[in-house]
């Protein structure tokens, strides 16, 4: 689960991909478990939420570690 974890939130840096893209479709409970612990999200300003997921600063530290928590 780690490593797709990972390469879910890597993914976010990298390509900001769409809440409804095949990506998020094809690995949706990733998405939901990287969302939940606060890894990713749609947050673009306080209160504004986008259409893109995106790496947060947990996140950047969770790909800086190599995909340990």
């Amino acid at each position: 689960m780690n490593d797709r974890l990972y390469n879910v939130v890597h993914e976010a840096y990298l390509n900001q991909f769409a809440v409804s893209s095949n990506f998020a479709r094809e690995h949706s409970q990733e998405v939901a478990s990287a969302a939940s612990i606060g890894l990713i999200s749609t947050l673009e300003a306080p209160m504004v939420f986008g259409r893109h997921w995106r790496v947060t600063g947990v996140g950047l530290q969770f790909i800086r570690n190599g995909g340990h928590l």
